[in-house]
């Protein structure tokens, strides 16, 4: 907790010099606080006063119901915390500054927002809460939908019109991979699987789903040929869908308000999700009608419309809560209605069941969680289709492929952040919450200078994007992902100009006895990247002509984990004809890593 204290002195202290005004007071009600309430003062409550001050930017005014945590300042609606700063960017009656000051902005969210993404565990309440809030998620589904799953809840006219821009759009994106379906080659990903078996052992076929026998057979995507098929069949045993295991639901850390909700795949789903996700990503991306305009590998796009669009205001940027928990089945298979055959391929591994932490059994109606190779893509399409139908809708133009790609000029999807024209957010968001979607407001930005999506926070042109702190500064050397964690965060404070906080984690690094050298941001050693520092150089290469330094670098664990036979000629074909054999011997354990002093690249 010392080493906290320390930090936020310093990062108040950043903040005065770059505003101009005083934060002793401000330091002295946050320690009151952080002592009273604990660790939840900074990632909660000041979390949701950056939440206010962001509605008041998007408002240009401060409502009189904000920063109810906290104390006005007398006579006016200006929070008494961060006063010096706050008053820089709104008047004493709340409304927008004539001039706002966008280093005030940035330094009001670098303060707030840097709690953010630390990796603590939450509560058991708010465990218990987020699973119960999957569940009710379940339950609500149960009435929207249309197509064979369920019938029919929403006005005809908006799902007949939902069924036919899927057609014309869908039918000619994905035209060529409907026909290439079978010709797909599959993949593990590189997460768990529901049989918790080592990422080699996944190669080991004892388990394979009927269902998918039409679309992925076993003796074609787990074997490299029919007599390796031959030899191994007798081990795999066929299961109907009644025999199906389930997802198995678990929580990992996301913010101390929420945990994340992750759904792990059978390892024979996981596989085939895999083959179908890398086929639609790469049509998706390619395709004249989606490209640039429906991206999964590419965050710069939307990240930069959002940076473009808080100076010119024309696009809006969309964030939906809870998004790949309320995307319907259904909804995917009317999209979908235009190729079968993928359709077919894409629910034959799709999982239908899933198991909560209490053991609990819930049958699917969404399509999928976030764990399935497929969830990502297949919600991206889904609000796609969403917003070129409120697109058509607002701007009155009949359905034909022409009107399509001329809406599609200005919408922009990755995952759930969306981007579209300024105009059309009311006719978005309506349709959106009209097909089961719950669209963010406290995330969502159309009317002021501040703009958000895939990792990019801007304010009138200019990046006001946090620096977050991953994890709590190491107390030992041996913490090894503590010690990474505070390198890349000194140096991005050092990038946004905060000189004071960086310096001082440099200080507590060496007292734990940990010699970082100074690199540039290329090397592959653990270093600190300064402008106006020498580069640490101990020695010149004369075999690979470059200079060096000895320094620590991370490496990754390994562990046993054995496999041969038709199983290792398997991964050799999968994974790019690998010879070296201590991939088949071992696999790296992701929970573990390590620093080894080694000599490195200055560059």
């Amino acid at each position: 907790m010392k080493s906290l204290h320390f930090l936020l002195t310093n990062i108040l202290a950043d903040a005065s010099i770059c505003c101009g005004t005083t934060t002793t007071k401000d330091l002295k009600t946050i320690f009151r606080r952080l002592e009273h309430e604990g660790l939840s003062f900074l990632t909660i409550t000041l979390g949701e006063f950056a939440s206010d001050f962001e509605e008041s930017l998007e408002n240009k005014r401060i409502d009189p119901s904000s920063f109810r945590s906290f104390r006005k300042m007398k006579g006016g609606l200006i929070p008494r915390f961060l006063s010096g700063i706050v008053g820089q960017v709104f008047k004493t009656d709340g409304s927008l500054a004539d001039h706002p000051s966008v280093v005030c902005i940035s330094c009001v969210r670098q303060i707030c927002r840097m709690w953010k993404k630390i990796l603590l565990p939450c509560t058991k309440e708010r465990v218990s809460a987020a699973i119960e809030g999957y569940a009710a998620i379940e339950d609500s589904m149960a009435h929207i939908g249309f197509g064979k799953f369920s019938s029919i809840d929403h006005s005809d006219e908006e799902c007949v019109n939902f069924l036919k821009i899927s057609k014309l759009l869908w039918g000619n994106v994905l035209f060529s991979l409907e026909k290439e379906i079978m010709g797909i080659v599959p993949n593990h990903g590189p997460g768990a699987v529901a049989e918790r078996q080592l990422p080699n052992q996944k190669y080991v076929w004892t388990q394979w789903h009927s269902r998918l026998e039409p679309f992925f057979p076993a003796s074609d995507f787990c074997y490299h040929n029919s007599e390796a098929w031959l030899e191994e069949s007798p081990k795999v045993e066929f299961l109907s869908p009644d025999q199906e295991p389930p997802v198995r639901v678990i929580t990992v850390p996301k913010t101390l308000k929420t945990p994340r909700i992750i759904a792990i795949e059978p390892k024979c789903m996981q596989y085939t999700q895999q083959a179908l996700m890398r086929g639609l990503v790469s049509v998706l991306e390619r395709h004249p009608l989606t490209r640039g305009h429906l991206n999964f590998t590419d965050q710069t796009i939307n990240a930069s419309l959002a940076l473009e669009s808080s100076r010119t205001q024309h696009l809006a940027t969309l964030d939906l809560s809870e998004a790949s928990d309320r995307v319907h089945s259904s909804m995917v298979d009317g999209m979908l209605r235009s190729v079968p055959v993928l359709s077919d391929a894409v629910f034959a591994c799709r999982s239908t069941r899933a198991k909560l932490p209490s053991g609990e059994l819930i049958h699917l109606r969404k399509f999928a969680s976030m764990g399935s190779a497929l969830c990502f893509p297949i919600e991206s399409m889904v609000f796609f289709t969403i917003l070129v139908q409120s697109e058509l809708q607002r701007l009155g133009l009949r359905l034909s492929l022409r009107n399509i790609r001329r809406v599609v000029s200005q919408i922009y999807v990755y995952g759930d952040d969306l981007i579209i024209p300024v105009d059309g957010v009311p006719t978005a968001t309506q349709l959106l919450h009209t097909f089961g979607m719950k669209v963010n407001t406290a995330k969502s930005f159309s009317k002021g200078n501040f703009r958000e999506s895939c990792g990019m926070d801007a304010y009138d042109g200019v990046n006001v994007t946090p620096v977050y702190i991953r994890r709590m500064l190491p107390s030992s050397r041996h913490d090894v992902g503590g010690v990474v964690s505070a390198v890349a965060f000194s140096n991005q404070l050092y990038k946004n100009g905060y000189f004071k906080s960086c310096d001082y984690i440099e200080k507590h690094l060496a007292k734990l006895g940990l010699k970082i050298p100074a690199v540039s941001d290329t090397s592959a050693c653990v270093g600190f990247v300064r402008d106006h520092r020498s580069l640490t150089i101990h020695r010149f290469n004369d075999k690979l002509h470059r200079p060096e330094v000895k320094g620590y670098v991370v490496v990754v664990r390994e562990k046993n984990d054995l496999i041969d036979g038709h199983s290792a000629l398997m991964k050799w074909f999968l994974k790019g004809l690998n010879p070296d054999k201590k991939h088949y011997l071992h696999s790296a354990d992701s929970g573990r890593l390590a620093i080894k002093v080694r000599w490195c690249s200055v560059y």
